[in-house]
């Protein structure tokens, strides 16, 4: 299971995971669920409403991946420069990064090593240093 820590790109219908839920209920980390619905800051998951930062995105699986592609295109533009440096970092060039974004929009299947890139991608987007 891949999974991003990034809760501004869980969305309705998103496929998480527990990462943290202090006295809320008896979730298991690593059991999957399914958000039911959101409102700001707070996320609906199996009757309870927790705070999505408990939450880690599953993106492994095609919805969630799509979410998190969302997520990237919501983002203000990155200038050439900081796309490219970013693509170079994660030991691949900028088309391959933009089809990595692509096919996961469209929750086309990825592979694996798409999957890793779009992690890697989105942690250094949102500034996240230990995913």
């Amino acid at each position: 299971m891949i999974t991003v820590k990034i809760p501004a790109a869980i969305r309705a219908c998103s496929p998480v995971v527990c990462v943290s839920l202090p006295s809320v209920g008896s979730f298991e980390i690593g059991e999957r669920h399914v958000i039911k619905s959101t409102e700001d800051g707070e996320a609906h998951v199996n009757g309870w409403w927790t705070p999505r930062a408990c939450w880690a995105l599953v993106i492994s699986d095609p919805t969630g991946a799509a979410h998190l592609a969302w997520w990237l295109r919501a983002q203000p533009a990155r200038s050439r420069e900081t796309f490219l440096a970013d693509s170079a970092a994660l030991g691949c060039d900028a088309q391959t990064l933009i089809s990595v974004i692509e096919r996961a929009s469209v929750a086309a299947d990825c592979t694996r090593r798409d999957l890793e890139l779009l992690r890697d991608y989105a942690h250094r987007v949102a500034g996240v240093t230990n995913g």
